[in-house]
């Protein structure tokens, strides 16, 4: 009986043969912060900052009232947005600016935390960016990047130990922004942040303020029509039957 393939000339079986010559850096190229906001104005990226303040309001049981406080400067060109909201502990100031990291468990109802909607944000809003936060209990740490850093390969970035704030504050600052403050972009914003937040603002326990004012929450109950067409409502009865012979009645439906 002639000899399995395998075991003839010193041979084996065909197969596949790995050999590891080398390792490969897949730490994305920090270029992806630049290449990701075009999408962004004023209005989303302020969104986006206020939204990490309710997230952590919302993680922490709304335990106590927040408060969260925008001011734009126009004679400075400068974006500052504060919150007593809780702010992160130092373990986790990765998030503030680690691609695809977030303090977000996915079973918390939470919008951001940190994830990459507000690290766009702020880059799409400035070229200096400087968040100073708080957590209960523990030191003011302070980081800060800019243009040069994103510029650069280098992941690692410095975190100090500043002049303590109040427990459970965040503070965001942006300088050098991209695009200029205007009295126009100012009054579009505050009618944003008034729709966008109305629920949270009907709830005393959250007050949202913009240079100053405390915003009051604006909901849509006139819509506008063209004339002679306004909002319709028909009411009929739609006779159907289901899987088990019954007869389905009193439908409406809103035009």
């Amino acid at each position: 009986m002639a000899a399995p393939w395998s075991s003839r000339r010193g041979c084996v079986s065909p197969k596949n043969v790995k050999n590891q010559i080398d390792k490969l850096n897949a730490i994305p190229s920090k270029r992806i912060f630049h290449s990701i906001i075009a999408d962004y104005d004023l209005n989303r990226s302020i969104c986006e900052l206020v939204d990490n303040g309710l997230d952590v309001w919302v993680r922490g049981k709304k335990a106590k009232a927040i408060s969260i406080s925008i001011t734009l400067e126009k004679t400075q060109q400068t974006i500052t947005v504060e919150d007593n909201a809780g702010s992160l502990p130092k373990s986790d100031l990765r998030y503030i600016v680690g691609p695809g990291e977030t303090g977000a468990n996915p079973t918390d109802e939470t919008i951001g935390i940190f994830g990459v909607g507000t690290k766009r944000a702020v880059v799409a809003l400035a070229q200096d960016v400087k968040i100073t936060t708080r957590f209960p209990k523990e030191k003011t740490y302070q980081i800060d990047f800019d243009d040069k850093w994103l510029d650069d390969d280098d992941w690692e970035l410095p975190v100090y130990e500043v002049d303590p704030i109040p427990e459970g504050k965040t503070i965001v600052e942006l300088q050098r922004l991209r695009s200029p403050i205007t009295d126009e972009g100012i009054a579009h914003l505050k009618e944003h942040l008034r729709a966008t937040y109305a629920k949270f603002l009907t709830n005393d326990a959250v007050t949202l303020q913009l240079n100053g004012e405390k915003l009051s929450p604006l909901f849509f109950e006139n819509w506008a029509y063209p004339p002679g067409y306004p909002p319709q409502k028909y009411l009929g009865t739609l006779k159907t039957e289901d899987y088990g012979g019954r007869e389905s009645r009193s439908h409406c439906w809103p035009f």
